[in-house]
């Protein structure tokens, strides 16, 4: 009897793009717009030091390259913005001749500030550049190690209109992972009376968090705290309620009331506790979320009959079938681990989210890769623990080839079964043109659903 083959379809693969320029005011406090967001490296020390740490608003965890010049580690802030400062907190192998640098592209550069004095420990770059991305690249190491940075932190504004005045919580559905009792319920904090309040239980961590109905650009919270506030909390958001993103991190919380300004995008937005100020839980009169008035990207379809390839197939299931815009249609491989499905977009484009759409039998091990040369690949996204099911994730890589590939078959898998679809913004095409073997384009939703960009539902 032959065992059930894997079938899968990758519904949604939002290609996200910066939104127009439009003036912020001058007395705006800058935001911390790098936290979270996707770092990479010129190298690692070890798999222990990614890049990642250096933005991830843990102190205690760092990037460290190799022990070489020249070396370098970056961050895509995910939008065009205004950078104002760049805070710097070095490990005892700091740079001494290092550059700040910002590009709008990732690949050309323009330098915001140069030494070749650096001091190591905590250093505070005041910097005046506009980019998308953000470059620390050391020329001269202060020791015969490598670069470590512990904390790699960009303040400034990202390209768009100012933070608005509405509390977009006010009287949202918001749930908790506990309650003291019954009288301090989680929508206490969010029902704009400042006499009632969401108290937790007295232990750690807890969290509270708030559906903000749709995908919204986040550019402010305000936390009333009660008498029992946080030292140690993060500000996270999501897409879909289950993966998130840090955008504001500290472990020196002062209570009373704290008015943060960030910068992130979601549905969701919870506090996570993970220290407490008192013996006694957490607890917020409430919490104010402020957005911005941009709008947020929307889906058009620009996979769709594009140039595709894979590592096999089977039978009649060519890889064609899994950009045809059909779920009933579908890309098959032979049995064995290490299969996947690329496609050409023809062209270079950003991509900020994935939506896989799985049938009931789905991967637990698999990656979503792109690369500008089909050659040098980047990993945007990696799991071992696939749930199945519609998988809406946040990701953020460039390139103009998307390879999907399967890390580890569960037991009774045999060969993977894909649908594959890559969608963009109507405000920005990939550039360069579509492949030249590629058949027309398929009109995969009606027009008027192409009204305003933005990120694919959690539902």
């Amino acid at each position: 009897m032959n065992a059930r083959r894997l079938t899968s379809a990758l519904g949604a693969l939002l290609l996200i793009v910066a939104l127009p320029l439009v003036a912020v005011p001058a007395d705006a406090a800058p935001a911390l717009l790098s936290q979270g967001r996707t770092a990479t490296a010129s190298s690692t020390e070890d798999g222990a030091h990614p890049a990642a740490a250096a933005v991830d608003g843990d102190t205690g965890t760092r990037w460290s390259s190799a022990p070489s010049d020249p070396q370098w580690i970056q961050v895509d802030l995910g939008g065009t913005a205004a950078i104002s400062r760049v805070v710097l907190r070095w490990e005892a192998a700091y740079g001494k001749a290092f550059k700040i640098q910002v590009s709008a592209d990732g690949s050309t550069w323009t330098d915001v500030y140069s030494t070749t004095s650096g001091t190591g420990g905590t250093q505070t770059l005041d910097v005046s550049g506009t980019g998308r991305y953000v470059r620390v690249y050391g020329t001269a190491r202060g020791t015969g190690h490598g670069y470590s940075l512990w904390e790699f932190q960009v303040y400034g504004e990202m390209s768009g209109a100012a933070c608005g005045t509405a509390n977009a919580a006010l009287n949202r559905p918001a749930t908790a992972s506990s309650v003291e009792s019954d009288a301090y319920p989680a929508a206490a904090a969010v029902d704009g009376d400042t006499g009632t309040r969401w108290s937790s239980q007295f232990s750690d961590p807890q969290w509270i968090q708030v559906d903000l109905g749709s995908t919204q650009s986040i550019c402010k919270v305000v936390l009333t705290w009660e008498a029992a506030y946080a030292t140690a909390f993060q500000v996270q958001v999501s897409t879909d309620g289950s993966s998130w993103t840090p955008i504001y991190s500290t472990s020196t919380g002062t209570g009373g009331t704290q008015t943060l300004d960030v910068s992130g995008t979601g549905r969701y937005l919870r506090v996570h506790g993970t220290a407490r100020a008192t013996g006694y839980g957490y607890s917020l009169w409430e919490i104010a979320v402020h957005t911005g008035d941009g709008a947020v990207p929307s889906d058009t379809p620009i996979s769709a009959f594009k140039k595709v390839s894979a590592s096999s197939w089977e039978g009649g299931n060519a890889p064609a079938a899994a950009l045809d815009g059909r779920l009933n249609t579908r890309w098959a491989s032979l049995p064995g681990d290490d299969q996947w499905l690329e496609v050409d977009l023809g062209g270079t484009g950003t991509i900020t989210a994935l939506s896989l759409h799985w049938e009931a039998a789905y991967a637990t091990g698999y990656r979503v890769e792109v690369s500008d040369d089909d050659s040098r690949w980047t990993t945007i996204y990696s799991t071992s623990t696939g749930k199945g099911g519609v998988e809406n994730l946040a990701v953020s890589g460039r390139g103009r080839y998307v390879r999907a590939a399967r890390r580890r078959a569960k037991a009774t898998e045999t060969a993977p079964t894909w649908s594959f679809r890559v969608v963009e913004c109507p405000r920005a095409r990939t550039t360069g043109r579509p492949a030249a073997d590629a058949p027309r384009q398929i009109r995969g939703r009606r027009s008027s659903d192409r009204r305003t960009c933005r990120r694919p539902s959690s539902r």
